[in-house]
């Protein structure tokens, strides 16, 4: 016979809610060197956005599952909530043509866990609630 528990439904549902809570850090040296250095000695048309900043969006659109389009926005969106300006998202053209050039690996956790996400010049990060 199965025992039958009593639930708490106000830690439930304030659990439910926690879910949705999102900590995102940028690091002083990503924002710094967000867009490109010109390089001279390179043929073609420069990158406008530096390696730094296209593998901070491309982590995000891991952990995410967004399209390139979303991701885009997604960037914008950020910079104008931080308060940050002076600095813009790439569009999706750019971001989806430079995704080709990087392989982000990212670690599944588990959904009941709470993560934390850390963008400093080396990339994301996701940390989970031990760190």
């Amino acid at each position: 016979m199965r025992k039958i528990t009593k639930r708490n439904w106000s830690s439930y549902n304030d659990s439910l809610v926690k879910r949705g809570d999102i900590f995102l850090w940028f690091d002083e040296a990503t924002l710094s060197s967000w867009y490109s250095e010109p390089d001279r000695y390179k043929r073609g048309r420069l990158y406008n956005y530096s390696n730094v900043a296209m593998r901070a969006l491309l982590s995000i659109r891991e952990v995410f599952h967004l399209t390139f389009s979303g991701l885009a926005g997604f960037g914008q969106s950020l910079f104008s909530m931080l308060g940050i300006t002076g600095l813009s998202a790439p569009d999706h053209t750019s971001i989806c043509k430079r995704a080709k050039t990087f392989d982000i690996p990212i670690k599944v956790y588990d959904h009941r866990e709470t993560r934390r996400l850390l963008i400093d010049s080396a990339g994301l990060k996701v940390f989970d609630e031990g760190r």
